[in-house]
């Protein structure tokens, strides 16, 4: 079986400012469309499948023309910008992302295929925004490339889907809902870096070339009302300089392309036999806890917890009986389990790379006991020093439960 190796994940830092520019750089040339899926392990399935509810979706590809520059442009990022908000799979501030959707295209005919990046960010807006959190990002090397398509097309273009949502669930993660209407700063950001070393053209007479295609608006309502993207796109260079923000002069129908990437984001959970709780009531409480999988005996339960910037000591608790209470003044949080807690486990800050972290914490329960599948349990998730043996000032807990049965 075919494989993509999944190289390392990327942090990515912004640097610098210029304005918008308008950029005519798209052609007309045919592209042979292809799809396959990229499973978390790196295994390539032919043709694409779905995976989780279709959360943000910006895919319907415009007819002919695709971005495109030539090999010296390698090792740029472009980043388009959007939101999630058309649809609600669970009713708390993120989706769980259990897969997503990218596009690239090249004519590129080495024996090793492509390498691009794929990285995503929440609390976005775009413009070269700084305060931006970055939220997962990954290098696939070994993507598929023109090599063995017709030669009689100028590029070959992969729709490419990765899934997420394969035991035991680690590569997930969290991105927060927003709209642009109401709150222009919980935007979700895509980028799609360009890793490749070197390109080799079909033909002496064809330049090596690679871009992507674009996603364009049906009419007036379009696939950018589901993701409320801009006709626009963000450029950075391979330093992490901002080179601008760019589009075609305008969209419209038969003529100018949007400038909007190919991409879609899945979501998915909760686990199995499993209950999210109530949000009101917990007074003080602005952290999320959110499960996926299945609490059968032998499943895998993948747990995680927003954050919210709280550097503070990620816990998961757990109880069979709840006892819920407030603590006021400086901690500010409201408790369901009695003390001393029942349960509890430290949980793990989603490390992207080298000692940058996400804005989310996770804990896995592999190979599940047979109590877990059988047993009524109520978990909360707590940010504080106080179980360490700090100060409990500052604290944080999850303002839904997960229950269990």
């Amino acid at each position: 079986m075919e494989r993509v190796a999944l190289i390392a994940l990327f942090a990515f830092v912004m640097a610098g400012f210029l304005g918008a520019q308008n950029l005519a750089q798209y052609t007309n040339q045919p592209v042979y469309d292809k799809k396959v899926t990229i499973a978390a392990d790196g295994t390539i399935i032919p043709d694409a499948h779905r995976f989780g509810t279709t959360v943000l979706k910006s895919s319907k590809l415009h007819k002919t023309p695709w971005w495109n520059k030539e090999t010296e442009w390698i090792g740029n990022i472009f980043i388009d910008w959007g939101y999630i908000w058309a649809v609600d799979t669970n009713g708390l501030a993120d989706e769980a992302i259990d897969g997503f959707l990218f596009n690239y295209s090249t004519n590129d005919m080495t024996d090793d295929g492509v390498t691009f990046g794929i990285l995503f960010w929440d609390q976005a807006t775009g413009w070269n925004d700084n305060l931006k959190v970055q939220e997962w990002g990954v290098a696939f090397s070994g993507l598929p490339n023109h090599r063995n398509n017709p030669p009689t097309w100028y590029s070959s273009g992969w729709t490419v889907t990765f899934d997420l949502a394969i035991e035991p669930f680690s590569a997930m993660f969290l991105l927060d809902k927003g709209n642009k209407n109401t709150n222009i700063n919980d935007g979700i950001e895509y980028g799609l870096w360009n890793l490749s070393t070197d390109f080799i053209s079909p033909n002496p007479a064809v330049p090596a070339c690679w871009g992507f295609r674009m996603s364009k608006p049906d009419g007036t309502a379009s696939d950018a009302n589901f993701a409320q993207n801009e006709d626009d796109f963000d450029i950075y260079d391979v330093d992490f300089n901002y080179l601008g923000t760019y589009w075609f002069g305008g969209y419209s129908p038969g003529g100018a392309p949007a400038a909007n990437l190919v991409w879609e984001l899945y979501a998915g959970g909760p686990a199995t036999n499993t209950k999210y709780g109530p949000l009101a009531g917990l007074k003080g409480n602005d952290a999320q806890l959110y499960s996926v999988g299945d609490w059968a005996t032998g499943g895998n339960v993948h747990m995680m917890m927003r954050l919210n910037q709280n550097t503070r000591v990620p816990w998961l608790c757990g109880t069979i009986k709840t006892d819920v209470h407030y603590y006021g003044g400086a901690i500010d949080l409201t408790r369901i389990f009695p003390i001393p807690v029942p349960w509890r486990k430290t949980m793990d800050p989603f490390l992207i790379a080298g000692s940058n972290y996400a804005d989310f914490a996770t804990y896995d329960f592999i190979n599940m006991g047979a109590a877990f599948g059988t047993k009524s349990i109520f978990w909360q998730g707590v940010i504080t020093n106080k179980f360490s043996g700090g100060n409990a000032a500052g604290s944080d807990a999850s303002n839904n439960y997960v229950k269990t049965n």
